[in-house]
């Protein structure tokens, strides 16, 4: 990481600022970077680079976009002073809650927000910024949320589970491939506790989202646990 924020000159130049780019950078400038542009792109170009490593089919930069428009349909719906101020640690922990994700390993998301803290504090944001980020991406680990900014995030993560059911069940071949050295036998018995699990309360919890999402997310999980036999 080191690096690239040494030559963020060159990777400004040779970098598209594409939709995500913009959206990454934002939100660093409204939590107070007070890094150049080059080291902002280049913090860019290496957390993207992350999400296109090999054996990555669902979380990869794809799954960003999408959160990044869930959350945005969710901070207009769920719209209140406190969850417009933290907007952008919001914007930041989708960046970079599966940054590191490598499926053998269960601490994925306690390195991801190390990872933030680090990269954060390197391009000069505020400390609280970088715990702010932190506690975000731990927060997606179990999908429980105590604070509304946490709700904002881990529902924007689970948004996936309530699309029409043909994206689901993409969605769903996609993440198997990512534990494709895992037996069926051992991934039906590792998958079903999951469903069972966000099944036995709301699978959402900011209120817009209980409202709009809930009852087609419902559905798909059903479905596919009763299809894992």
């Amino acid at each position: 990481m080191e690096g690239n924020l040494n030559h963020g000159g060159e990777a400004a130049a040779a970098v598209p600022r594409s939709p995500l780019a913009r959206v990454f950078d934002d939100a660093l400038v409204t939590a107070g970077a007070r890094a150049d542009v080059g080291d902002r792109v280049a913090a860019f170009v290496d957390v993207a680079r992350r999400y296109q490593e090999p054996g990555r089919h669902f979380h990869t930069l794809r799954h960003v976009a999408e959160m990044s428009a869930a959350l945005r349909v969710l901070l207009a719906a769920e719209y209140r002073p406190p969850a417009e101020r933290a907007a952008h640690a919001c914007v930041l922990a989708v960046y970079f809650h599966d940054a590191v994700y490598e499926p053998r390993l269960a601490d994925n998301e306690q390195r991801s927000a190390e990872l933030a803290i680090d990269v954060l504090a390197r391009l000069g944001c505020p400390a609280a910024i970088g715990a702010a980020v932190a506690r975000l991406v731990l927060a997606t680990a179990s999908h429980r949320s105590a604070h509304p900014d946490e709700a904002l995030v881990n529902d924007a993560d689970l948004r996936v589970l309530a699309r029409p059911p043909a994206a689901y069940d993409r969605y769903v071949r996609r993440v198997r491939r990512e534990y494709g050295w895992v037996g069926e036998q051992t991934w039906r018995e590792g998958r079903a506790p999951v469903l069972r699990s966000l099944l036995e309360g709301p699978v959402y919890a900011t209120a817009w989202a209980r409202r709009s999402w809930e009852p087609l997310a419902r559905l798909n999980m059903a479905r596919e646990l009763h299809a894992l036999g």
